[in-house]
């Protein structure tokens, strides 16, 4: 099989706009970097001629260059959020105040937030019906101290 007919810089122009239009389908910047790394190639085979083995070459270095370049440098930092609290439940509770239905007792009792049962630890007895104000946690036990 001849492959010379899979070179040449229309050949690259098309495979570019190909994996541009896979990525509106939502590939997460995969196939961007891909398709500009083609466009690249389809830029330099205008004006150099190489036979198809090196421009094969040299799609796949700048394929990984341009992979590396995306993901580095241009990929927006989706570990940023304006709630950084927003999937850790316990986390979102410390400051909050409940009454205790539960006494405090060993250490432990239990608090009701919401629509959830929670246990909490305090250093000191609490009888039941006190109010606490949560200032911590560990694990899914609040940690608390009484309101005076």
């Amino acid at each position: 099989m001849n492959l010379s007919v899979l070179s040449g810089p229309w050949f690259w122009v098309a495979l570019g706009l190909v994996l541009l239009a896979l990525e509106l389908l939502g590939a997460g910047g995969f196939l961007l970097a891909i398709g500009v790394a083609s466009l690249i190639v389809a830029m330099i085979t205008f004006f150099v001629s190489m036979g198809w083995v090196v421009e094969f070459a040299v799609f796949g270095v700048l394929s990984v260059i341009c992979t590396f370049v995306y993901w580095r440098y241009l990929k927006p930092n989706s570990s940023e959020s304006e709630d950084p609290l927003l999937n850790n439940r316990v986390a979102r509770l410390v400051g909050s105040r409940a009454v205790l239905i539960v006494p405090i007792v060993a250490g432990q009792g239990r608090v009701q937030i919401h629509d959830a049962l929670w246990t909490v630890e305090c250093d000191e007895p609490l009888p039941q019906g006190a109010l606490v104000e949560i200032t911590g946690y560990h694990g899914s036990t609040l940690k608390a101290r009484p309101v005076s």
